[in-house]
């Protein structure tokens, strides 16, 4: 059995190269990750980078749940701690919602579903964009009693 690894995430996607201005913001969250999570609670903060396009952009955006078609990379942001400590984890949510402040300016306002960010406001776009119609009517087709819900769950 494995152990239960406690995170918080947030996630952005960029359809253009990184401005200088981008960069330094970038370079400087990163920097600040190091200081997160230094004593007993354990744990790490990072910024991880998924390359995209080729391949993954020849899709069209309508075929699949996720639509992030143009994107050329994605960015997810990230922190997680000891389980059973909470120790450092105010530390780890202020760099991350920081760290995500600083960046997303420079990003397109999409984000990846399977990081469900509950700051998220406009999660229905950031998340499925176009698709979001289409797929709250499949889920009312497959899961009219609503089996698979939380707070950001596709609604039929």
């Amino acid at each position: 059995m494995l152990p239960r690894v406690p995170s918080f995430a947030k996630s952005d996607f960029f359809s253009e190269r990184l401005s200088a201005a981008g960069i330094r913001d970038l370079l400087a969250s990163i920097e600040l990750a190091g200081g997160v999570h230094n004593g007993p609670a354990g744990g790490g903060a990072a910024i991880a980078f998924d390359a995209l396009g080729g391949a993954v952009n020849r899709v069209k955006p309508q075929a699949t749940a996720f639509v992030h078609r143009n994107a050329l990379w994605g960015a997810q942001y990230s922190t997680s701690w000891t389980a059973g400590s909470s120790r450092g984890v105010p530390q780890a949510h202020a760099w991350l919602r920081s760290a995500y402040a600083k960046v997303h300016p420079h990003a397109d306002g999409q984000a990846y579903q399977n990081y469900i960010d509950p700051d998220l406001k406009n999660w229905r776009q950031a998340y499925y964009g176009a698709n979001y119609a289409r797929l709250a009517r499949i889920k009312k087709r497959y899961d009219p009693a609503n089996l698979f819900s939380f707070p950001q769950s596709i609604t039929a």
